[in-house]
């Protein structure tokens, strides 16, 4: 009987042996948001920041590349004013910036070098807004009568037209695949979220508003205006639009970038000197810390490291180029 007795036990007395203790592990802390003062000085804003870290900067019209610490002054068109507005993930910068006649032209940097884009026949001034990862620029310039949405690649410059009303469009941001995400309407916050795929155009929004940012999934990041300013955001995914409100007592919120995770960046206004820069995923408002009573959120990378700026004081105006990363 023992003998029976011990053989039926003995998997139970092995399987307890072999099986192995687990001990509750404690949940992970998600690290804290930090702002960082990028060193620009003040007046300084960061409008763009690509997937290495570095951001273009501006400041007192001087345009700049931060990276990893040490900044690099851009130059400028023949005049002394140039305006940033976004870096690719090959450290090329594009913008704008005044000529000696005063005529304000659209600028790929590259290297060291600052290329002239061009404008439309009959315009003068031409705007670059933003370029992706193949060196594709996409912006805006004047004609004889309007201002139209454009893109250069390898220099050249494409048409992409304006309304039949107010001759009005512009290019916003373009993504890896040559999809471009911009305005289509009568400007004056009478446009339309608008894209572009090829020789296709697709407005996406019946009421007004502008389309800012582009991911490589192809999904569209922008506000709707509503008596004459921004009101709220929205996230245009394959045809569905998601409204983006703002949130913490905030009331007005506007969109300025997204990554390829669907994570949005913009800034909350409470008031004229009480503005947050935020972080918006799926439903959820993340306020980034600050140093002052203001801050806004320009762009995002993929790393979910954010640029903008933030002011040093509560009531001041004083603005310092930050990044926020955790």
């Amino acid at each position: 009987m023992r003998t029976k007795t011990f053989v039926r036990l003995l998997p139970a007395a092995l399987a307890a042996l072999l099986t192995p203790v687990v001990t509750p592990v404690a949940a992970q802390a998600v690290p804290a948001w930090r702002v960082i003062d990028l060193g620009a000085g003040e007046g300084s804003v960061a409008y763009a920041v690509n997937d290495l870290g570095h951001v273009a900067v501006g400041s007192s019209g001087v345009g700049f590349l931060w990276r990893d610490g040490r900044i690099t002054e851009l130059g400028n068109l023949g005049a002394n004013h140039t305006q940033v507005q976004d870096v690719n993930n090959r450290d090329e910068v594009v913008g704008w910036s005044f000529r000696d006649d005063f005529s304000m032209h659209a600028f790929l940097w590259r290297r060291g070098t600052m290329t002239d884009l061009g404008v439309l026949p009959g315009g003068t001034h031409s705007y670059a807004y933003g370029i992706n990862d193949r060196g594709d620029v996409v912006g805006a310039s004047e004609t004889a009568d309007g201002r139209h949405a454009v893109v250069w690649h390898d220099g050249v410059m494409t048409d992409l037209g304006g309304d039949d009303i107010g001759d009005y469009g512009a290019a916003n941001d373009i993504n890896h695949a040559g999809v471009i995400a911009g305005d289509w309407g009568d400007g004056n916050y009478g446009s339309l979220a608008a894209r572009w795929r090829g020789d296709e155009r697709q407005v996406l929004t019946t009421e007004s508003a502008t389309a800012t940012a582009i991911n490589d999934r192809g999904h569209i990041v922008g506000s709707f205006a509503e008596d004459w300013s921004y009101e709220y955001g929205f996230l245009w995914r394959n045809g569905t639009v998601t409204r983006i409100e703002p949130s913490g007592g905030a009331t007005t919120l506007i969109v300025a970038d997204l990554n390829n995770r669907d994570q949005v960046a913009g800034t909350a206004f409470t008031g004229y000197t009480d503005t947050n820069a935020v972080v918006w995923q799926a439903g959820r408002t993340t306020v980034l810390p600050k140093f002052g009573g203001a801050a806004e959120a320009r762009a995002i990378n993929n790393r979910g490291q954010v640029a903008g700026y933030s002011t040093t004081t509560p009531t001041g105006t004083d603005t310092r180029a930050v990044l926020w990363t955790r």
